[in-house]
């Protein structure tokens, strides 16, 4: 199991998934948060990711959350996408090394639930969900 540690604590870079209504809600609380800089916001509508790029005065706007958390800048990712993407794109960041900050529910299934929260704790990677 890994430690997970954040380079810069007083600029932690973030990437922000999903930039819908909730994402934005959750881009204007990091925009207040004095130690967290978004780096980049992703959506598949490209239109919505800029929105949110602009309002966060992050570096980037992408389609693919890949991207996004695949940024060498990105320590945390945030996620408020469509549920069915939440077990995947968990997995995702935190086999990057990310810390995760997702929308409840983990997945749709229980089992699914499972083996995400199996591997999340061997990777040793911090995650939290909210709403």
């Amino acid at each position: 199991m890994s430690m997970f540690r954040v380079k810069d604590r007083d600029a932690i870079g973030v990437a922000v998934l999903g930039a819908g209504r909730m994402g934005l809600n959750h881009i204007r609380t990091l925009a207040g948060i004095p130690n967290a800089r978004v780096v980049a916001v992703a959506d598949p509508d490209l239109a919505a990711a800029e929105h949110g790029r602009a309002i966060a005065r992050a570096q980037r706007a992408v389609g693919a959350p890949e991207e996004a958390i695949a940024h060498p800048d990105v320590e945390a990712v945030v996620i408020v996408t469509p549920t069915s993407t939440h077990a995947s794109l968990i997995e995702m960041a935190a086999r990057a090394g990310k810390a995760v900050w997702s929308e409840k529910p983990i997945a749709l299934t229980i089992a699914e639930t499972q083996r995400v929260v199996e591997l999340v704790k061997s990777l040793g990677t911090p995650v939290q969900l909210g709403f």
